[in-house]
C-alpha cells in the first residue's frame, strides 16, 4: 500500500472518529466571507431570528423560513379566541399545522399568546358576566385553557407569550380590561 492511500485512510478513519462530516466542514458564519443563511449564522451565535406566521400553507414560508429563520410565532393561531372561538370549543387545526411545519422544519415555536384582551372566545364575557361569581368564573376558565392548550404544544413550543399586553400603552398603569 502507497503512502499517499495509507494518510488518505488516516484522514477517513479521523473522520470517522470526529463524527459526520458535516461537522467537520461546518463554515465558521463569522468569517469574512462566509457563505452562511441568515438562521446559520443566528444558530452559531447563539440567538435566534424570527418571524410571526399566519399559515405555514403558503409558499413564502416554506421557501423563506427554513433558510433564514431559527424560530417562528404563531401569528394568531394560538391566541384564545382562534382556538377556541366559543368557551371550551377548541378547533386545534391551524395551530397544529404552524407546530408540525416548525417541527419538521427544525425551527424553534414561539406559542403566541396564551392571553390577550382582543382575541377572546365570542361568549367569554357573557358567559362571566352570567356567573354567581364572575371573578371565580373567569379564573375557572382561564385554568381550563391553560391546561388544554400548553400541554397539547408542551412537545414543541420553546416559550409562550402567556400575557400579551398588559399594561396601558401611555400610562404603563396595569390594563384592567385582560
Amino acid at each position: 500500500m502507497s503512502g499517499a492511500v495509507k494518510g488518505l485512510l488516516g484522514v477517513a478513519a479521523l473522520l470517522v472518529l470526529a463524527g459526520p462530516v458535516s461537522g467537520v466542514v461546518e463554515q465558521d458564519c463569522a468569517l469574512p466571507g462566509a457563505d452562511c443563511t441568515l438562521a446559520e449564522t443566528a444558530r452559531q451565535a447563539g440567538v435566534f431570528v424570527g418571524a410571526a406566521i399566519g399559515s405555514p400553507d403558503l409558499p413564502a414560508e416554506q421557501a423563506t423560513i427554513p433558510p433564514d429563520f431559527n424560530s417562528i410565532t404563531a401569528e394568531n393561531a394560538m391566541k384564545w379566541g382562534e382556538l377556541a372561538p366559543t368557551v371550551g370549543s377548541y378547533d386545534f387545526a391551524d395551530a397544529d399545522a404552524i407546530a408540525d411545519f416548525a417541527a419538521s422544519a427544525g425551527v424553534r415555536l414561539r406559542g403566541h399568546t396564551l392571553l390577550w384582551k382582543d382575541q377572546l372566545p365570542a361568549d367569554l364575557e357573557d358567559t362571566v358576566e352570567a356567573a354567581t361569581d364572575p371573578v371565580a368564573k373567569l379564573r375557572e376558565l382561564i385554568d381550563e385553557h391553560l391546561s388544554t392548550v400548553v400541554p397539547r404544544y408542551r412537545d414543541v413550543v420553546a416559550v409562550w407569550d402567556v400575557v400579551n399586553e398588559p399594561l396601558q400603552p401611555f400610562t404603563g398603569d396595569l390594563d384592567l380590561n385582560i
